[in-house]
């Protein structure tokens, strides 16, 4: 239903199959473009921009396993800057790169954050881990989500030293 131009969807307009898939927004010769509303039974419902049929600019989804994503997108992946939830507890703020968190972000639990740089979804590259309620941190390099080399660990109660990690286990 809607506009038309040329015998082809041009304009605003709503789309839905038999499978439940349903789209209401804006239309450009006969892809999904400009804003709109996606909705995909049993994947994903999206609100945002499309461009050429693709979720391209500035878009906010809910996933039906309860996760959720705002920010930017690139042919129909999560890509730039963006906020993807797992809970309201535990969330990710920061770059992405094909789906993944990926360059500078902060990953937040309930026990504390990683902040720093990410690589394929996991800490890789110098990042801050803090423990929350303790002011306990500890800063150093990261690769592919293990702790290695040299970290400092701050504490209030002892100050900071320096702590050696190999494959994220603690050498003393």
């Amino acid at each position: 239903k809607g506009d038309w131009e040329s015998g082809i969807p041009h304009g605003k307009g709503s789309f839905s199959d038999s499978t439940g898939l349903a789209y209401s927004g804006g239309f450009k010769l006969g892809f999904l473009w400009g804003e709109g509303v996606l909705n995909i039974p049993g994947s994903v419902l999206y609100e945002g921009d499309f461009i050429l049929g693709r979720r391209m600019g500035n878009g906010n989804a809910t996933f039906t396993n309860g996760t959720r994503y705002e920010g930017d997108w690139y042919r129909d992946l999560m890509h730039g800057q963006g906020h993807f939830w797992f809970s309201e507890k535990y969330h990710y703020k920061g770059q992405f790169v094909n789906n993944q968190f990926y360059g500078q972000g902060k990953l937040v639990s309930p026990e504390g954050y990683v902040d720093g740089w990410f690589k394929n979804g996991r800490p890789h590259g110098y990042c801050k881990q803090v423990v929350n309620g303790s002011q306990t941190t500890l800063s150093g390099t990261w690769v592919n989500g293990k702790k290695e080399g040299d970290f400092d660990l701050y504490s209030p109660l002892s100050g900071t030293i320096t702590v050696r990690f190999e494959n994220d286990i603690e050498i003393r």
